[in-house]
């Protein structure tokens, strides 16, 4: 059995109690902090635009929003790998998704947004 409860309150909670005692042994359990909101989504492509259009080179490559999103994650600490094409012809990143970060991750994510903009002189309207 795979099964997903969002511990939103009491009773699912109860519930979340009622299938832990009946959990066969060596089952696993797996807790994760809440994902990160539509409105941090919504916020942060809105500033990644602001930032493209603001300063769309970083060390001489220039980088639309999805580039941007790459390097800021990075910056965060998330895993980047890079990963031959299958024509050999080139390199691309696989990395984290930012629809997994959580709610807290993503703040952070926002936040060191809001820093390098501001010593970059970015204005940011969100």
């Amino acid at each position: 059995m795979s099964a997903t409860l969002i511990l939103a309150n009491p009773e699912i909670r109860a519930k979340a109690c009622r299938w832990i005692m009946a959990a066969p042994d060596k089952a696993r359990l797996r807790l994760d902090e809440p994902k990160r909101t539509l409105d941090q989504n919504a916020k942060f492509h809105a500033m990644l635009t602001e930032l493209v259009e603001q300063k769309p080179v970083l060390n001489g490559v220039k980088l639309d929003a999805d580039g941007w999103k790459l390097v800021l994650m990075q910056a965060l600490g998330m895993e980047m790998r890079m990963l031959p094409t299958l024509d050999g012809n080139g390199w691309f990143p696989m990395g984290h998704k930012s629809s997994k970060l959580s709610v807290r991750q993503f703040s952070d994510l926002v936040e060191l947004l809001y820093a390098y903009g501001a010593k970059q002189g970015i204005v940011f309207s969100v």
